[in-house]
């Protein structure tokens, strides 16, 4: 599992009633082995999801048979709070 951040580029499906969703985004520091911009799918909340919004998540990296190398968020959206202050 790794954390990642980036900017969506394209909204490939929605489901508002469960927040699933499939995305294209344009990682910010595409990790070894992922390509800048790649498919990712999950649960969101909390967000206002559409084309151009930034957000940060946590994923894993799996192989879907048809697409390739894709992430799947285990938790969105991630806050960094070393730096945050009440």
């Amino acid at each position: 599992m790794g954390t990642y951040s980036g900017k969506i580029r394209t909204v490939v499906f929605k489901n508002p009633d469960d927040h699933f969703y499939i995305l294209k985004i344009v990682l910010d520091k595409p990790q070894k082995g992922l390509s800048s911009e790649i498919v990712v799918t999950g649960k969101i909340f909390g967000i206002s999801v559409q084309k151009g919004t930034w957000f940060s998540f946590e994923a894993n990296t799996f192989e879907h048979p048809k697409y390739g190398t894709q992430l799947k968020i285990t938790k969105a959206p991630v806050f960094d709070t070393t730096n945050m202050t009440p």
